[in-house]
């Protein structure tokens, strides 16, 4: 009976509602106006864009709207806006400071004509922006004529990037690998943690060549496939417990240039530690290799969870159980001891005598986990270096000779990395695109 006596209500409330609607006099819409690419809800949902800076001038267009045609011609007004960049920074932990006006031009003032809803500019944004977290927040400032800003559409923030270009170092350690680690300590425990880098596996050997370990790879020539390169293929990039990144407590990722044994061309890595179920030992995954390419890749890890994910070129991978996550892995404690870059196994059979052949670049350590946007937008842009939750930043990008590798992160003590990079340096790589063949 009760739920009878509530719709009759209901009823009774609509039927009185709509005699007065029919009763009353209807009034003209009031104009407002609003930037078309913004929204006029409330809050930061819809007022933000992001727009990578990279190799030639970018143009956003900037249209201002209003919700019905102008009665007279009506003057708009448009200024960086301060204010409300302050005001997002503040409400999501962000630290993006405004793009200065030198490095960006933009027609502030338009006009929407008599009979017209909308009027365009342009926001130009030239090619070689600083490096760090700049931001444009624009605001509708002035409006000669009676109508106001529709909601919270006056306003809107593009988040800008610039794709990191830089030279990078050669890693080729010799006589060994041992000799040549850039390494530091760091002492960090981290619960959780994001590890990621830019590496490129140099294929610079030719078949016949010198192998490092006879054993491993004893096949006669002419009986290798022929993508593998023939006998010793492998040894071309480098031994085969390589580490480019090493350092975790009770955890080491190993790479095999050829797939762990006989399984080419492709570049397997798998966990081996105390604390890291066999199967992960045997087989974590891997992607196809092509030799002189660059590859970023990404590992993250939650102790309060187990889960362990591993992402390569921004798109996460999958586990040798099929899964996209792996959560039996225990790490006790969570130390990142130090951070080594170019090492090998220890067995002597794996030593490498003259192939560490790899090139790395923007090696970051997080103590949070990062999501799949998180690295995805950022893996090819710089950074400020204060980012949160960045605890380890190096750039590897050092002019030749150089045996000091700085960690410019800006979050505590730097840890700067030392040793020898004698293979060199590259040539500026765009790492928007380092891969791009013009």
């Amino acid at each position: 009976m009760k739920t009878i006596k509530y719709f009759a209500m209901l009823a009774a409330v609509a039927a009185t509602a709509l005699t007065s609607c029919n009763d009353a006099k209807f009034e003209p819409i009031e104009n407002g106006i609003y930037i078309e690419q913004a929204s006029t809800i409330t809050g930061f949902a819809q007022q933000i864009q992001s727009k990578t800076v990279a190799g030639e001038n970018v143009s956003v267009p900037v249209t201002i709207r209003l919700m019905r045609p102008a009665e007279e011609p009506i003057r708009v007004f448009i200024a960086a806006d301060l204010q409300t960049l302050n005001e997002y920074n503040e409400a999501y932990g962000k630290n993006y400071q405004m793009l200065p006006e030198a490095y960006y031009t933009m027609k502030t003032e338009v006009t929407i004509a008599a009979g017209g809803t909308s009027a365009n500019t342009d926001l130009v944004i030239p090619d070689g922006i600083p490096d760090g977290n700049f931001a444009i927040a624009l605001r509708i400032a002035k409006v000669e004529g009676n109508i106001s800003p529709a909601g919270n559409g006056n306003k809107i923030i593009y988040l800008l990037k610039s794709s990191n270009r830089q030279t990078a170092v050669k890693l080729k350690p010799y006589p060994n690998a041992k000799a040549g680690c850039l390494k530091t300590s760091l002492d960090m425990t981290l619960p959780q943690w994001t590890v990621e880098y830019w590496v490129n596996f140099e294929d610079n050997g030719a078949a016949g060549a010198t192998k490092m370990a006879a054993a491993w790879d004893s096949a006669a020539a002419g009986t290798r496939p022929a993508e593998s390169g023939g006998p010793g293929w492998r040894f071309y990039v480098f031994a085969r417990e390589a580490q480019p990144i090493a350092g975790l407590s009770g955890m080491t990722f190993l790479f095999y240039p050829n797939g762990g044994e006989d399984k080419g061309p492709s570049m397997q890595f798998k966990f081996r530690g105390e604390n890291i179920p066999s199967q992960l030992g045997s087989n974590l995954g891997g992607f196809l290799w092509v030799g002189n390419e660059w590859v970023h890749m990404a590992i993250t890890y939650d102790s309060s969870t187990n889960i362990m994910k591993y992402y390569i070129n921004g798109v996460e991978g999958t586990f040798s159980n099929n899964a996209t996550e792996y959560d039996e892995i225990d790490t006790n404690p969570i130390l990142w001891s130090s951070m080594t870059l170019g090492s090998v196994g220890s067995s002597a059979a794996h030593a490498c005598e003259n192939n560490l052949c790899m090139q790395m670049a923007q090696v970051r350590l997080w103590n949070r986990v990062l999501t799949d946007s998180d690295i995805a937008d950022n893996m090819g842009s710089a950074l400020a270096g204060d980012e949160a939750g960045l605890v380890g930043y190096w750039k590897l990008n050092e002019p030749a000779g150089s045996t000091t590798f700085k960690d410019s992160c800006l979050n505590g003590t730097p840890h700067d990395l030392t040793g020898s990079a004698n293979g060199g340096i590259t040539a500026v790589v765009d790492f928007s695109n380092p891969n791009a063949t013009e």
